[in-house]
């Protein structure tokens, strides 16, 4: 399935196949498999738009985002999973578990 985002955020369209992942699973398989230069250069280019994609979404009702938007929610939803690592530790996940291992959870 190609995922991509509406026009106004087709400068994060570079992350969107690494970061915009549905389940969040998948999203901290990617946040723990990541080096630190990875999560710093999404979370650079993606945080300070993090109001803008907030503002786009909230137009639509939370069980009912349309499909097109889907894809900017889960890069909100990447930065939120990265922001620990840039704003705390300046670091990768320092404490980093198997994702896999808690796959079940967060299904």
């Amino acid at each position: 399935m190609s995922v991509s985002l509406p026009s106004q955020f087709s400068d994060l369209e570079p992350f969107v196949a690494e970061w915009a992942n549905e389940k969040r699973s998948a999203r901290l398989a990617r946040r723990v498999g990541a080096s630190y230069e990875e999560i710093e250069q999404f979370y650079s280019a993606a945080q300070p738009r993090l109001a803008d994609m907030i503002e786009y979404l909230n137009q639509f009702p939370v069980e009912d985002i349309p499909a097109e938007a889907r894809p900017v929610l889960w890069l909100c939803l990447g930065v939120v999973e990265c922001a620990r690592c840039v704003e705390v530790w300046q670091a990768p996940d320092i404490e980093a578990v198997d994702a896999g291992r808690l796959q079940h959870y967060f299904e």
